[in-house]
């Protein structure tokens, strides 16, 4: 993955300790110039597809966006959003500016008056809530599988390192596909997707290794 953020200061971090002003389940990112907080460009951090834009009472204008293995973006606060439910997007595209959208009940719990302009990230792996920073510059592990089976000179590897291509499963967990260019592709299982797209490092008994979903 992507930092979404050019130059950015991260203002608080991941942490599961509720004694340390509570549990803070992502990470806050903000941008200064002359002293204050300034809008900025918000990017996304892997393609996949816009899966939820909407209001949040505490994340304000959000999306959430499904990158595949089970991995998804949960991102608030937008001032604007580019972007619609059910798009594809590549890793890199502008998805928005970030502000500091939020009910005012929700300030009004925790008697504050005003909030900063910041994006909160966070990701789910599985349904669960993980720290983003542990993806920044990562492989996936279906990519990390790939890595390790496909031919490093080939195209479609080289596409998937520079974020030019994204995989995942359909909601059964049985069809792989391929986003390229914006376009999803399905295949029958990994094994007829990888043959497809990308020369192989191992061949006969060794493809068995090779995962069908």
């Amino acid at each position: 993955m992507k930092f979404p953020v050019h130059k950015p200061y991260i203002i608080a971090k991941y942490h599961n300790d509720p004694i340390y002003y509570g549990r803070h389940r992502g990470i806050d990112v903000c941008r200064y110039k002359n002293g204050k907080y300034i809008s900025f460009p918000i990017f996304a951090p892997e393609a996949g597809k816009v899966i939820e834009k909407t209001w949040h009472n505490e994340g304000g204008n959000i999306l959430l966006i499904d990158h595949g293995d089970g991995l998804q973006s949960w991102m608030a606060h937008f001032e604007k959003i580019y972007i619609r439910k059910g798009s594809l997007v590549n890793k890199g595209e502008t998805l928005g500016e970030a502000g500091n959208t939020t009910s005012k009940e929700w300030l009004a719990k925790y008697g504050i008056k005003y909030m900063d302009i910041h994006l909160h990230w966070h990701c789910y792996l599985n349904g669960v809530v993980v720290d983003p920073l542990k993806y920044v510059n990562s492989l996936t592990p279906i990519q990390m599988l790939i890595q390790k089976h496909v031919d490093k000179t080939s195209k479609f590897y080289k596409d998937l390192v520079n974020g030019n291509v994204a995989l995942g499963f359909d909601k059964d967990k049985v069809k792989p596909y391929i986003i390229r260019d914006s376009k999803k592709k399905y295949y029958k299982n990994f094994l007829e997707l990888l043959s497809s797209e990308a020369a192989l490092w191992v061949s006969g008994d060794d493809a068995d290794k090779i995962p069908n979903k």
